[in-house]
């Protein structure tokens, strides 16, 4: 992945990715090399330690997540999925044009969604 990809899905600043990118060099997690096809682009690897704190973070991701889960049943936790990709969805390409219309008041629950 390069250093603008990075940037791109952070959404935080230049600086704040070249920190972040240099405490994880400085680790042993990443490595920076320079693009061969651009050589004005520098792609941003794993290495095999960064990929075993990886593995381990993402593990633990999922066991919080599935604690967190543990309070709604099987049929909220799939409306839950459901209601979230539908906002992903809405906030999805162009959103960034178009913000969303938020709403004053809460809607009739009686009138069913276009």
């Amino acid at each position: 992945m390069t250093v603008a990809q990075l940037l791109e899905g952070a959404m935080v600043t230049s600086g704040a990715i070249t920190n972040r990118l240099n405490r994880l060099t400085d680790k042993g997690l990443i490595e920076r090399e320079i693009d061969p096809l651009d050589r004005r682009s520098v792609i941003v690897t794993l290495t095999p330690k960064g990929r075993v704190v990886l593995d381990g973070a993402l593990s633990d991701h999922v066991d919080n997540e599935r604690f967190l889960l543990a309070a709604l049943n099987p049929f909220e936790q799939d409306q839950l999925a459901r209601l979230l990709r539908q906002l992903l969805i809405g906030l999805g390409d162009g959103w960034e044009d178009t913000p969303p219309k938020l709403l004053t008041e809460a809607p009739d629950a009686s009138v069913p969604p276009a």
